[in-house]
């Protein structure tokens, strides 16, 4: 409410239903793993809205004092982490859009571990042998997505998740949000060069991460994300009493 009388009502994207459940999923998640905490997002990807965001730990609002203030951070967007696996799916969307690909072709070598040019080790789950493009995305095999992208230079994988929207803020309507750790080419060795294919030797905020992947699912579009769905102001001065009003 402001000095002048004016007041402005926030109505949020949040659907109470979801939220409460995901409320409830991300504490049960957070107990079977022993976790220290986490975060959960569910985002229509036609629209960038956020339907529902939880986080744990938890704390009561009207006593943010006494709590510390990396619990009244939200993780959803002011902390940064390696992704992992999951980061392939982008690359995978990139090579479909140059690459006529036979995705039963056995194309990629799989060893357990896969050495890079400098002499350092990549490591998977267990030796495949022989791969098809299917095999890469079905069982996540890191040698082959390196392989994979084999022609894709520095600046083209670069300059792919500055388009994808990493390393900068998505703008979602909600302070504290933290852009994301994605360091310049000239700071790339071999190593990174490959492990930013996995996921690795980048840093994402989970609203960077939900946002990419429902481009994704959008025909490729990517949308902002956003919590405020409209704000609503209203005068409580009024211009007559209520008693007249009424009359």
């Amino acid at each position: 409410k402001g000095a002048d009388g004016r007041r402005c009502d926030l109505i949020l994207s949040v659907d109470n239903e979801l939220q409460y459940a995901a409320e409830r999923a991300l504490e049960r998640g957070v107990a079977h793993h022993r976790a220290d905490g986490g975060c959960l997002l569910v985002q229509d990807p036609r629209t960038g809205r956020i339907l529902a965001m939880a986080a744990a730990p938890t704390f009561n609002p009207n006593r943010y004092d006494e709590v510390e203030e990396t619990v009244r951070r939200n993780p959803n967007v002011s902390e940064p982490v390696e992704p992992g696996s999951i980061f392939k799916a982008f690359f995978i969307g990139t090579l479909l859009d140059r690459y006529q690909i036979d995705f039963d072709k056995p194309y990629f070598y799989s060893d357990r571990q896969y050495l890079l040019e400098n002499g350092e080790v990549i490591n998977d789950f267990k030796a495949y042998g022989w791969v098809s493009f299917r095999d890469v995305v079905k069982y996540s095999i890191n040698a082959g997505i390196i392989q994979a992208c084999r022609e894709l230079t520095q600046k083209e994988r670069y300059d792919f998740l500055v388009r994808a929207h990493f390393g900068a803020r998505t703008g979602i309507d909600l302070p504290g949000e933290h852009a994301g750790i994605l360091r310049p080419t000239r700071e790339w060795g071999v190593r990174t060069t490959a492990t930013i294919l996995i996921g690795q030797g980048i840093g994402v905020t989970p609203i960077q991460l939900i946002s990419s992947f429902s481009a994704l699912v959008n025909g490729g579009v990517w949308m902002r994300p956003s919590l405020v769905d409209r704000t609503s102001w209203r005068d409580d001065r009024g211009i007559h009493t209520q008693e007249v009003a009424l009359q």
